[in-house]
């Protein structure tokens, strides 16, 4: 029987970690995290060092066995009783067996009373039961929750799955809903895995270094792809080490640029660079100008993040634009001038900004038929337009030109961050609870489940700013908890942001806690 570890088709070591802070997490407020298994045994292995690691934490988690009940019972009261408990507040339950109401023997769906008493009360569920539950379905269970139970299902907070078979379409349906991660990537997930497979055979059966190679560069890509970053990283890495014994530099550059850009997601921006440097050595001796700018970009990129504007700008300006300029490339002359406009927009200064993005930018993308190209640079029109106070304008592109392009595309992480952005536009027109709740369901999830720190820092910061400013006594747990993270992160990465993040935590809390808290 496979254990705990071995056990999960995301294969992220974080993803047992992400259930304990899911049900641990401070307050009171419904939130109902799903959790699919195959074996029983593996399910409850994985309640029982659930129930230990919370109780350690000092949360009570309380199991509740539909199998024990008749299959009739109104399920949310059920719910509500198992919160109650003498001398001891229950802050979770764990529900297990419920697949008895939902699926017969053989797996066919035979949806009960007790469920569809549920699935009819979704509106209900989360002013009665005021914690955090998790649900533990069989595959076939949550098919036949996910295809039968619509409304009960739209109330599902985050996904687990500890399982060894291929995602099911429940869990297709669960990622199309809520953008949890790209769609069609999880669709490629068996594809992927079998050409892992494929891959792996091939440098068994194969003496080429050079195949060697490329097989280890696919299979490491792939398996960062699949949320597997540490093996993936070693495998570019080993593939780096053979490209440089072939004399292969072209593909060894391309490979740390490839890594650099994951360690910069990652927030390790220090070494992000090293490995941008690395590309950039040799691109100068191989003399080739595009790759040097390249790197060039990516370095640009680091110092930009970091608040470093003067001298990103004056890469961009004097070793980049140039290059691409020389070398006739229409579309990288573009982009570089698209960043340019940010770094000025940061700067304050908007009428050039948008007049780089409006003239010299996005005109090249359509021409091109560069699609998310083109809304990017909306994207970047829209943010200049919120800046000068014209939301509505602002808003209607993100709405409409920018984010139905990114979903069309599966581009998650660019939707996502256009989400955040439409969410601060309507909190500025006076739709304070829509903007919170984005934030809460389809903002912050996304980007801790993508892993992209910065993303995550900024956006823990702006949800914070938004709980504050809504003046709820019930947040301000929820507040601390998202300012101390957000600082952590953005002091680590050495980013201009924390000095920000410090300015708004020291109100909060007396100097000796404020201390505490920030060093445990």
């Amino acid at each position: 029987m496979a254990n705990l570890e071995s056990n999960s088709i995301i294969s992220n070591p974080n993803d047992y970690e992400r259930l304990v802070r899911f049900v641990t997490r401070e307050g009171a407020d419904f939130a109902l995290c799903l959790v699919q298994y195959r074996d029983p045994n593996i399910r409850d292995k994985i309640m029982n060092k659930l129930e230990f690691d919370a109780k350690q934490l000092g949360v009570l988690i309380k199991t509740l066995d539909f199998g024990e009940l008749d299959h009739n019972a109104n399920l949310l009261e059920e719910m509500q009783k198992g919160l109650v408990q003498e001398n001891t507040q229950v802050k979770a339950l764990s529900i297990k067996r419920l697949d008895l109401a939902i699926v017969d023997a053989m797996g066919n769906p035979r949806i009960s009373p007790s469920i569809q008493g549920l699935n009819l009360a979704r509106d209900q569920i989360p002013k009665a039961v005021p914690a955090r539950v998790v649900l533990w379905l069989s595959e076939a269970a949550c098919n036949a929750l996910a295809t039968n139970t619509t409304d009960f299902y739209d109330v599902i907070y985050s996904f687990y799955q500890f399982d060894d078979q291929e995602p099911p379409r429940m869990i297709q349906h669960y990622l199309d809903a809520q953008n949890w991660q790209n769609i069609s990537l999880a669709q490629d997930i068996p594809k992927l895995k079998r050409e892992v497979m494929l891959l792996k055979n091939t440098i068994e059966t194969n003496v080429e270094i050079s195949s060697h190679a490329d097989a280890l560069a696919r299979i490491g890509q792939i398996e960062i792809l699949l949320g597997e970053s540490h093996t993936g990283l070693g495998r570019l890495e080993k593939a780096a080490e053979l490209y440089r014994s072939l004399d292969q530099k072209t593909d060894e550059i391309h490979l740390f640029l490839q890594i650099g850009d994951f360690y910069n997601l990652q927030g390790q921006l220090e070494t992000a660079n090293t490995n941008f440097q690395k590309a950039k050595e040799i691109a100068s001796q191989l003399q080739n100008s595009a790759l040097i700018a390249e790197s060039n970009d990516r370095l640009a990129n680091v110092l930009f993040i970091q608040g470093k504007f003067d001298e990103a700008l004056e890469i961009f300006e004097k070793q980049i634009l140039p290059v691409f300029e020389a070398l006739g490339d229409i579309r990288s002359v573009a982009v570089a001038r698209g960043k340019i406009a940010d770094i000025l927009f940061s700067r304050g200064k908007l009428d050039e900004a948008l007049e780089i993005h409006e003239k010299q930018a996005l005109p090249v993308f359509e021409a091109l038929g560069d699609i998310l190209s083109v809304a990017v640079a909306r994207g970047k029109i829209a943010d200049i337009l919120f800046s000068r106070g014209k939301l509505d304008e602002a808003l209607e592109i993100h709405e409409k030109h920018e984010l139905p392009i990114y979903e069309s595309l599966g581009d998650v992480r660019e939707a996502t961050l256009t989400r955040s952005k439409i969410a601060n536009i309507l909190w500025h027109i006076g739709h304070q609870n829509k903007s919170i709740e984005i934030y809460r369901h389809d903002v912050l999830p996304v980007f801790l489940r993508l892993g992209d720190k910065r993303a995550i820092l900024m956006s823990q910061y702006n949800f914070a700013q938004m709980l504050i400013a809504r003046r709820k006594v019930e947040d301000f747990s929820e507040v601390l908890q998202l300012l101390r993270a957000a600082f952590k992160a953005a002091d680590e990465m050495g980013i201009p942001e924390a000095d920000e993040i410090m300015k708004t935590l020291q109100p909060l809390l007396p100097k000796e806690l404020l201390e505490g808290l920030l060093n445990l």
